[in-house]
């Protein structure tokens, strides 16, 4: 694990902590990331503050504050790292998915740590942390396929299946068009081809315009064929 990880070190050498942060930061934000929270983090805030309203957290988190003001606290804290996750400071992001986590544990927070410490190439601790994450909500499924994702970059193919099986069938995961793509990668790599050209089906039924999954299917069918 890199030092600045593992030591928790603020980010800017301190000054992430000062009254003057917040302030500062969200005018950097304004400035800087606004085409990012229009496109994407403004989504990904919605859809992730609906899991903090939604989790109860334990009873004894940070005593000192009601609950609603731990809530936006830890939504603030996430609505950072994801902008830090935008600009590709990824230490920085999980310092920040840290301190929400402090605040509010939920799901989507563990999940979203977990996400920051893959792209640093720290696969086994991102599997720790969605593993948290389905243990605070078994229903949500973004854990599932990002384990799967992370055990197939590892080239644990058979292992990863389960995990994207059970991503495909979650209750609570958006957009799940992710877990069928990457579960048709999966039986692709095995040369199941079948079922791959099935799960890419699938992905392409939720979301017609995903990309990926087009080339992977139509690259597919023109081999079968």
């Amino acid at each position: 694990m890199p030092h600045s990880l593992r030591k928790e070190k603020p980010p800017f050498g301190g000054w992430a902590d000062r009254n003057v942060c917040p302030i500062i930061l969200v005018t950097i934000r304004c400035l800087f990331t606004a085409p990012i929270a229009k496109t994407v983090g403004l989504r990904y805030v919605e859809h992730v503050a609906d899991g903090f309203r939604r989790y109860k957290g334990p009873a004894g988190t940070i005593m000192s504050m009601t609950r609603r003001k731990r809530l936006q606290h830890a939504e603030k804290y996430f609505a950072m790292a994801l902008d830090f996750m935008e600009l590709d400071y990824y230490e920085d992001a999980a310092y920040y998915f840290r301190k929400s986590i402090k605040m509010y544990p939920t799901a989507e927070a563990y999940t979203y740590l977990g996400w920051a410490h893959s792209l640093i190439g720290e696969y086994d601790q991102a599997i720790d942390y969605c593993k948290v994450a389905i243990s605070l909500d078994p229903d949500y499924g973004n854990p599932y396929n990002d384990i799967g994702s992370y055990l197939m970059d590892q080239g644990q193919i058979d292992e990863a299946i389960p995990y994207l099986r059970r991503a495909t069938r979650s209750r609570r995961y958006d957009p799940k068009y992710y877990a069928h793509f990457n579960l048709g990668r999966a039986w692709e790599r095995k040369h199941d081809f079948e079922r791959a050209v099935s799960e890419y089906k699938r992905a392409l039924d939720l979301n017609p315009d995903y990309q990926p999954a087009k080339d992977a299917y139509y690259k597919l069918l023109r081999m079968m064929n």
